[in-house]
């Protein structure tokens, strides 16, 4: 999983980039944290992406350490703050079309 936090400063923009180790792979594509507005983006290999406002530093530190990220998620940010989703949906789609072709392809393996 690939964790980036965006930190915008003097009007330029500054991105590091953490790479996480095996935190719940089959579920988690990628994670945005912007620290001037506080949104974690999660991108779930799904496809499908959410932005939970107001998430300050210190829990995204305990969310990139949580044994895992799902139940840290759903158990501390979820409930706490604002959500939106922010799927793209051509790219929804386009996963989608991939993981049918996939599982057609596994099953002709069978």
């Amino acid at each position: 999983m690939k964790v980036t936090i965006e930190h915008l400063h003097s009007a330029v923009a500054r991105k590091v980039e953490y790479w996480v180790g095996e935190v719940d792979p089959a579920e988690v594509e990628a994670g945005t944290l912007d620290l001037t507005y506080g949104t974690l983006e999660v991108t779930f290999t799904s496809g499908r992406t959410y932005e939970y406002a107001d998430v300050m530093v210190g829990t995204f530190a305990e969310l990139m350490k949580a044994v895992s990220f799902g139940k840290f998620l759903n158990q501390e940010v979820k409930p706490y703050h604002e959500v939106r989703e922010t799927t793209d949906p051509e790219l929804l789609a386009q996963i989608k079309a991939k993981q049918t072709e996939a599982k057609a392809l596994k099953a002709s393996l069978a």
